[in-house]
């Protein structure tokens, strides 16, 4: 049963509006989310890149409890207002994500860097193919990420 006092504070705001706020406050819950989950992992790191965390272990408890907090007032406020919970297909998440990862590998190429410097003829030979294999990658997971 809808509690009266929400669908007060719910006809408070329009069907924009609402929208609005639920986009808003679902992209800082994504963050707020993202941010514990990198905290409480302690390490993230590939080949080319590592997020280290170098906060004592004082800070990163208040982080965490003011994270909880924040994320706490979010789905009070989603209930209070009947926000909607924004749900994302994981299929197209991942399609939006490698098709810029796509566009990034095209732009690695030898004759892209040409806007930094020369170019010598030997990088192309040797950074294209690899390029290549990588682009080869991530169109072998498009097509698997794509509907059937």
């Amino acid at each position: 049963m809808m509690n009266p006092r929400h669908e007060e504070l719910a006809a408070l705001l329009n069907d924009d509006q609402r929208r609005a706020l639920s986009t808003r406050l679902a992209l800082l819950d994504r963050q707020l989310t993202e941010t514990e989950a990198l905290i409480v992992g302690g390490r993230f790191e590939g080949a080319m890149f590592k997020i280290e965390n170098r906060l004592s272990p004082n800070r990163t408890q208040q982080i965490l409890a003011l994270l909880q907090m924040a994320r706490a007032h979010v789905a009070r406020l989603r209930d209070r207002f009947e926000l909607s919970v924004q749900r994302e297909d994981l299929a197209r998440h991942l399609a939006g994500h490698f098709g810029i990862l796509w566009t990034i590998l095209e732009n690695s190429r030898a004759a892209k860097l040409k806007g930094f410097g020369d170019v010598p003829d030997q990088l192309s030979q040797t950074l294209d193919p690899e390029i290549d294999a990588l682009v080869e990658i991530v169109q072998q997971i498009r097509s698997l990420i794509a509907p059937q």
